[in-house]
């Protein structure tokens, strides 16, 4: 009995020391991409995003899906053009557009706080299992704190924009109009963000749990190690591969539904907005 007690504290304090080792590897990592990304988006010119996005997919293409599937096989070919190239095109996309490189910020802000959220709470107080056959860390508990931290940040995000949404649909017409959209109710920006974060979030953990499939079919942790404490670059982004081809079309249509009679998706998504800190004026004015 004794014996069954000291393993369960030993084997209690193991895990309790990894989980604090991971975490501060997690938060180090982060205090050093954060500010390479907000100074990526907000102080230097698009090129440099550009580059640094087709630079991790080559990266992705020859160290990382290698481990995954071999580069003479199919899997090899169907993961690098039908998983990871549809998110890098449209990344690539968002960022020719002032307005959708604010919405590929967001994304990628989103993704940390729901990840970092759903690993901390999952591994303080997770007991029900999310899916132990794919993934057997993910719980309950984590899913049901990812999607609160990431419903919170959508509420303040549509609340703000909500307020300008005035300003950026003048920025849109060149300063023609003096009003196209009008804000909405409260409870409508609401709702629209708790669907919004909940449709985040549903896809996030989707490809979050699809890349845990192919590493558990392959027997391995991560796909590579050049994040400490997150693994590679796909274990980084794993869930922006399944958030971006999704809901970049869906907040493209949206946002064309609103200002259709005045401008068309071509000037939506490629022009109007590339005027450099007009995103700061919009916003922060």
């Amino acid at each position: 009995m004794h014996l069954v007690k000291a393993f369960t504290k030993k084997d209690s304090m193991i895990i309790f020391n990894f989980f604090r080792i991971n975490l501060v590897q997690r938060v180090l990592t982060l205090l050093v991409i954060i500010p390479a990304v907000y100074l990526l988006f907000w102080y230097l010119p698009p090129l440099f995003l550009t580059g640094l996005i087709i630079a991790c997919f080559v990266w992705i293409l020859l160290f990382e899906l290698p481990q995954l599937g071999c580069t003479s096989s199919l899997l090899y070919w169907l993961l690098a053009l039908f998983y990871v190239a549809p998110a890098v095109l449209c990344a690539l996309a968002m960022n020719q557009s002032y307005l959708f490189r604010s919405v590929l910020f967001c994304f990628i802000v989103l993704a940390a706080i729901n990840d970092t959220m759903a690993y901390c709470i999952g591994n303080l107080v997770g007991s029900r299992l999310l899916a132990p056959t794919l993934s057997p860390r993910k719980t309950w508990e984590g899913f049901l704190g990812g999607l609160l931290s990431v419903l919170a940040g959508s509420i303040f995000l549509f609340m703000h924009l909500n307020k300008k949404i005035g300003t950026v649909a003048i920025k849109v017409m060149g300063g023609n109009v003096k009003q196209v959209m009008k804000p909405f109710d409260t409870p409508m920006v609401i709702m629209a963000a708790y669907f919004f974060a909940l449709l985040f979030v549903l896809l996030a953990v989707t490809g979050d749990l699809f890349e845990s499939s192919l590493k558990r079919a392959v027997k391995i942790k991560d796909s590579g190690n050049i994040l400490p404490g997150h693994g590679g670059v796909l274990d980084r982004i794993d869930a922006l591969l399944f958030v971006i081809p999704i809901l970049y079309p869906l907040c493209a249509l949206l946002l064309y539904v609103g200002l259709s009679p005045h401008v068309s998706m071509h000037n939506l998504l490629f022009q109007e907005f590339w005027n450099f800190g007009l995103f700061k004026r919009m916003f922060f004015s």
